[in-house]
Order: structure tokens, then sequence, then C-alpha cells
């Protein structure tokens, strides 16, 4: 059973996510670094992928442009 407060498990949380690698990789071994990258890999298109990066747990680990670019994407979506 877990014990502590919501915000304590929360914090747990996102320290454990902070201490994750962004590990994602093209088939030759080279780390995807741009969102046209990660889309190509998961076989998505860019707003997709983009979506993901900030939805899921795994793009708090993303790399920092990969980051910015998704959300620069999903604003411009956002505004249309």
């Amino acid at each position: 059973m877990t014990t502590g407060t919501p915000s304590d498990r929360q914090q747990l949380n996102e320290d454990w996510l902070r201490s994750r690698r962004w590990d994602i990789r093209y088939a030759n071994g080279e780390p995807v670094t741009t969102l046209d990258g990660l889309a190509q890999v998961l076989r998505i298109d860019r707003q997709e992928a983009a979506r993901r990066v900030l939805a899921q747990p795994f793009g708090k680990a993303a790399p920092e442009g990969l980051l910015e670019e998704a959300e620069t994407l999903v604003a411009k979506q956002d505004s249309v």
C-alpha cells in the first residue's frame, strides 16, 4: 500500500520521470532528436507525435528542442 499524501506521490512520480532518459532511437541506433524523427519512428504524423510527447510521461524526458517543437505545433493547432 502506498502511503503519503497525493502531492507526495505526485512529487515522487515527477522525480522518477525526470530521472529517466530519452532513449527512442532509429533502427540504426541513432537517437531521435526531432519531432519529424519521432513521427517517422512511431509511424504516425507530426501532429500525433507532438500530442503524444506532450500527453505521455515519456515526453518529460524528451530533448528540449523536440519538446519545444511539440509545444509550438500544438499551440498552432489550438489557435486555428
